[in-house]
């Protein structure tokens, strides 16, 4: 499945851990942990527009940057 960052990033993934991986990954700085990169994305989302952005799985997080519009699945 392919997906879209808001900065225009297009992701294409098979599992939610994929393309976790490969967002955070993509940073231009990465965190040294995926759970540390899931802990500044929830920050910067709640900053951004109060979402709340669970951390306890990278399930979760990917599930909840995609219903508050910061990834988009792309249909195509």
């Amino acid at each position: 499945m392919r997906y879209r960052s808001l900065d225009g990033k297009v992701f294409t993934a098979g599992s939610y851990r994929e393309l976790a991986e490969e967002y955070w990954q993509s940073q231009f700085d990465p965190p040294p942990t995926i759970e540390e990169w899931m802990a500044g994305s929830a920050k910067r989302a709640r900053i951004w527009n109060e979402a709340e952005i669970r951390t306890d799985t990278v399930e979760h997080h990917i599930e909840d940057l995609i219903a508050n519009g910061f990834i988009e699945v792309v249909h195509e």
